[in-house]
């Protein structure tokens, strides 16, 4: 066994569950933020509901930027257990598709924010 690593037993797997339940719940509030301010943008709707999800994802884009869009806890996952353990409570499949998808999210989200600012300044 390597130094540092963790052996998946009875309380590691706990542990290990237990960081896959937040990663997961965080990955779907992130999801949850980014489809919110796509409704938004898209309504023209404003709400305190809205700001919480662009403080919710400044302070993603923070935590993954630093580190080449890779994201904090699938490395601390890998540190900590293996390169080969899953972070989320989701198939290896869709997990690697977490990241792509929420930055394609993000993308359409200021798109449109884009886009009706650009019409509103047409307008006058």
């Amino acid at each position: 066994m390597e130094a540092g690593r963790i052996t998946c037993g009875q309380g590691e797997g706990q542990m290990l569950l237990a960081i896959q339940i937040v990663h997961t719940t965080i990955a779907a509030w992130n999801y949850y933020c980014l489809l919110y301010m796509i409704y938004c943008h898209w309504t023209g709707r404003k709400s305190s509901v809205l700001v919480a999800a662009y403080i919710t994802i400044a302070i993603e884009a923070a935590s993954i930027l630093p580190l080449k869009f890779a994201c904090p806890i699938r490395l601390f996952v890998d540190r900590l257990y293996s390169p080969y353990v899953n972070d989320m409570l989701l198939p290896p499949s869709l997990g690697r598709l977490v990241m792509p998808v929420g930055i394609a999210l993000f993308i359409i989200a200021a798109g449109i924010k884009a886009g009706r600012g650009l019409r509103l300044l047409s307008r006058r």
